[in-house]
């Protein structure tokens, strides 16, 4: 009844572009629904699809009168975006203008932009930011939740560079978040999801400089190596994370080989400098002696393609990650052969893998503190679970499980780091750092949504 209520309201209200869909059986409801995973779908009573603030703030007033449950939805990776008929989605995806203010060297973003129009914009206006690493992935969420990246050394993660946000409150009310508002900004770095629903976010950006390259383009480099040579790249991957000179991103994962469909071990690298320079940092790479080498130059705007595989929409998906202030190449072997042995067990795994990453170089010294607490992680052990059969989750699961225990034995419960924007099981400690920060956040949870509308997540 009150969903009812809801929806006649909010027809009244929305503006001629924004668009309200109840019905479930009809193709523009089914693509508006479309999400990164199939991994616990539900199906909303509504869909809104804003267009305008406006929009945006009269449909979570109307939400908050009829008692309405609601989610927003961006890029649509959140595992978290979805909601069943007791709720209504609030879509953002049309919300989505980019202003570049390049005096200061600053960029404005509304809540349905996603990373590869924010990156594209960016590289026109011969700037830079740090984005996470999937093109699809809607860059204000991202940011609220840390946003590790490529980038992360030179410039720090995508929460850290926030100068301020434009939120609705759990009243309804429009306010500007900046640092008139220093502990709500504070949270908003790194727990942002959580205190209100965020409509635009002002970043700061960099010269394209920043990249170490006089053309905006950056070094890639794919290898592709057996399954059975994990243990030695795991064993050179702990040499290498300690690099300081050099500026990269790395990935090594056990994954299956587009081509074949078999199990590989896949080694990703982007290098922010000349080719030479890159050169001389892989070279113990290919010293082990990969069955395949690309190597590349790529623009900025194109920094995330190599990805847009792993971004497809539908399937059954889960990514988590795990990460610590040391790495442990020991178990990456017998990690190995969890994922062959899974790919045996349930041939519907089509992609996805277990791996780790992780950045080199200085880190760049973050002058503010926020609710971010993974600075000092060296490596970030992942799992990205990708089946078709929802009848093999159970299998892969219990896979996900054994291969991120094995990751993680050696080491301490404190000593283990989760992201937030993975995970909302694991302990509060793991995903914000100390018990002074946790306080600190469940204090402003209470102060600005305490009645756990934006999630129950920190009361």
């Amino acid at each position: 009844m009150a969903v009812s209520h809801f929806l006649t309201a909010i027809k009244a209200e929305l503006t001629k572009e924004a668009k309200l869909l109840s019905d479930s059986s009809t193709e523009e409801f089914k693509v508006a629904l479309e999400r990164w995973s199939d991994r616990d779908l539900k199906t909303p009573s509504a869909i809104v699809l804003v267009a305008t603030e406006e929009d945006i703030v009269k449909t979570v007033k109307l939400a908050l009168k009829y008692n309405v449950p609601f989610v927003p939805k961006s890029g649509g990776h959140s595992a978290w975006s979805t909601i069943g008929l007791e709720g209504i989605i609030i879509d953002l995806s049309n919300f989505n203008s980019v202003t570049i203010d390049t005096a200061a060297e600053a960029v404005t973003i509304q809540s349905g932009v996603v990373n590869k129009q924010l990156i594209g914009t960016l590289y026109e206006n011969d700037l830079c930011l740090p984005l996470g690493g999937g093109n699809t992935i809607g860059s204000v969420p991202q940011a609220l939740g840390g946003g590790l990246c490529a980038l992360s050394k030179i410039c720090g993660n995508t929460s850290d560079n926030i100068l301020s946000a434009r939120l609705i409150t759990s009243t309804g009310e429009l306010i500007t978040v900046d640092e008139h508002t220093p502990d709500l900004l504070w949270a908003l770095k790194g727990a942002g999801q959580y205190y209100g629903l965020v409509t635009s976010l002002t970043l700061q950006a960099y010269p394209i400089s920043t990249l170490r390259s006089p053309d905006g383009t950056l070094w890639t480099g794919t290898f592709i190596f057996s399954v059975e040579k994990m243990t030695e790249i795991a064993s050179l991957a702990s040499t290498l994370m300690d690099e300081q000179t050099h500026n990269s991103a790395n990935i090594a994962v056990v994954t299956l080989n587009p081509e074949s469909g078999t199990p590989c071990l896949l080694i990703m690298c982007l290098f922010f400098g000349s080719t030479a320079e890159a050169e001389e940092y892989t070279a113990p790479i290919k010293a082990l002696g990969p069955l395949v080498v690309m190597e590349n130059r790529t623009k900025y705007s194109d920094i995330n393609d190599g990805m847009d595989a792993f971004c497809a929409k539908g399937g059954f998906k889960q990514f988590k990650l795990a990460g610590a202030t040391r790495f442990d190449p020991e178990p990456w072997g017998e990690i190995a052969n969890i994922f062959v042995e899974l790919k045996e067990r349930c041939p519907d795994v089509v992609s996805g893998g277990f791996g780790f990453e992780w950045v080199t170089g200085r880190q760049k010294v973050i002058e503010l503190d926020s609710a971010w607490a993974h600075t000092e992680v060296k490596s970030w052990v992942e799992s990205l679970s990708w089946y078709t059969n929802e009848e093999s989750g159970p299998a892969v699961d219990e896979s996900t499980e054994r291969a991120l225990t094995a990751a993680t034995r050696s080491f301490k419960k404190e000593e283990i780091h989760t992201y937030q924007n993975f995970s909302r099981d694991s302990s509060l400690e793991s995903r914000f750092g100390s018990q002074e920060r946790v306080e600190k956040l469940q204090a402003l949870k209470k102060k600005w949504d305490p009645n756990g509308i934006f999630t129950k997540v920190l009361l």
